[in-house]
């Protein structure tokens, strides 16, 4: 019996080994095709969107700002009523509310909620421990400083935002030390704000910047991002790709060009048999298609001008820097109050770009400093400063 009943545990034994086998052979082969779906689904960037909601960027000249608050208690805590933002879980949970639907939201560290517009919300913290909660927002530029929380970053004035409904998203990512990666692609200004660590953000066509942690950024534009030597963690508050409205027309594109008839080889009959009659037989015209208008309402280029506003200036709706003087049209108009349609507005011999990047003059005064010597003569032949009236030559 002993005999038998090992040789049945050496034969169960056996059995069990060689289905462990062949589940992991099937495992492996199953597993390699899953690992690929994997990573075809995984994004290149580490930037990861936790939130995001259709808004529609401010209309008149705005702040972004990031606050720390810390939730109340359920029996504390009221309702209220924001304007489109975000809330990122830094520390604790705090739990949702929306009024309006009755869904309530739990958010973790790392994890992130967007409110709508004009619904009605009631955020308290989950249990008794205490929680933080970061709130990335848009405010006026005269709001007041005296709010509930802690500001951690309160952006200058940023005067124009692109017309229309967009994608607005929040990334969030983790670097370890020097990985380097894109800054995600965006409409008009976007906001990356330093959670943990350090990092340096270079523009496409500019200077490099270090941020360390509760520091932000706002950003125009092509950049590339760089963990310090300790990492980084950083949420990133970006515009994304415009949303038509209902009953807009989406914008017209080139007519695809009409393929080339595919020449075939004459037989020699074909070519005996052929008369100068067919020759002058006349070809029907090619009636190109006309392509539809822009809609005023829209913002094509993404200036911070809409169509109709284009037309009536001058300048270029599929154009954002008309005059090519390194200033958007509607920074020029909104902003500065120079003229989209020339380089050089007051003639000084700068472009308006490079007055307000660079010589940090006025593109509409052609002598800032009120010396009496224009801005161009200071800065390119006296290496003066058109700032500075006691700088002249």
């Amino acid at each position: 019996m002993r005999v038998v009943a090992a040789s049945v545990r050496s034969i169960r034994t056996r059995f069990f080994y060689g289905l462990a086998a062949l589940l992991a052979a099937i495992g492996a082969i199953g597993g390699l095709g899953l690992a690929v779906l994997a990573q075809d689904s995984e994004p290149d960037s580490p930037n990861i969107v936790i939130a995001q909601g259709l808004a529609v960027p401010p209309e008149s000249a705005s702040r972004w700002r990031v606050r720390e608050i810390e939730p109340l208690s359920a029996d504390e805590a009221g309702p209220l009523t924001p304007d489109f933002s975000f809330a990122y879980q830094r520390s604790g949970a705090t739990i949702i509310r929306n009024e309006v639907t009755g869904k309530r939201t739990r958010i973790e560290p790392g994890e992130a909620y967007y409110f709508s517009a004009d619904d009605e919300y009631t955020r308290f913290r989950d249990g008794s421990d205490p929680s933080k909660t970061l709130i990335i927002e848009f405010v006026a530029t005269d709001a007041s400083t005296d709010v509930d929380g802690q500001i951690r970053f309160d952006s200058d004035a940023i005067e124009s935002f692109p017309a229309g409904t967009y994608d607005y998203e929040l990334y969030r990512a983790r670097l370890d030390a020097a990985q380097k990666t894109a800054f995600p692609a965006h409409s008009g200004p976007a906001l990356i704000f330093v959670i943990e660590g350090s990092i340096e953000l270079t523009p496409k066509d500019g200077s490099a910047s270090s941020l360390s942690a509760n520091n932000g950024l706002i950003v125009d534009g092509d950049a590339s991002i760089t963990a310090g030597k300790d990492g980084a963690i950083y949420i990133i508050a970006a515009f994304g790709d415009r949303v038509l409205d209902p009953g807009e027309e989406p914008p017209a594109t080139e007519a695809a060009a009409t393929p080339e008839p595919t020449e075939t080889a004459a037989t020699p009959e074909a070519s005996v048999n052929a008369t100068p009659v067919a020759s002058k037989v006349s070809a029907t015209p090619v009636v190109e298609p006309t392509a539809k208008p822009l809609a005023p309402s829209a913002d094509e280029d993404r200036d911070g001008l809409l169509n109709g506003q284009e037309t009536t200036l001058g300048t270029d709706p599929l154009s954002a820097d008309t005059d090519g003087d390194g200033l958007k049209d509607g920074d020029e108009v909104q902003r500065y109050k120079s003229d989209p349609t020339k380089k050089d507005t007051d003639g000084d011999g700068l472009k308006d770009g490079d007055e307000i990047t660079k010589s940090k003059t006025n593109p509409t005064k052609a002598d800032t400093d009120g010396d009496g010597t224009s801005d161009g003569d200071e800065w390119f032949l006296y290496g003066t400063d058109p700032t500075d009236k006691t700088s002249k030559p």
